[in-house]
């Protein structure tokens, strides 16, 4: 689980990386109910999509896109300690499950 690796070390790509992780454990049939911990990355998915992820940034003002950038940054410095909690419950599953 390498993008549960990648989210342990450094936030940067937080919410494309829980919406990665996600869609990996939804494959492999995890219970996302099972633990507090992963309840977080189904929230932070759930918030995401006020972030406008994946809009072409020639489409955003320059000072809307700057704003934003930096209320995304704040965020996923915000959710990481969370979004690492989640990332060894994770880890810790899968090795379980190896």
């Amino acid at each position: 689980m390498a993008v549960a690796q990648r989210l342990l070390d450094s936030s940067e790509g937080l919410l494309e990386g829980v919406r990665t992780l996600l869609g990996l454990l939804n494959e492999l049939k995890v219970d996302l109910s099972s633990s507090e911990h992963l309840g977080v990355l189904v929230a932070i998915d759930s918030g995401a999509d006020e972030w406008l992820l994946g809009v072409e940034p020639a489409l955003l003002g320059a000072a809307f896109r700057a704003s934003r950038e930096r209320q995304l940054h704040d965020y996923a410095e915000k959710s990481w300690p969370e979004v690492q909690q989640a990332c060894r419950e994770v880890l810790r599953l899968v090795g379980e499950h190896s």
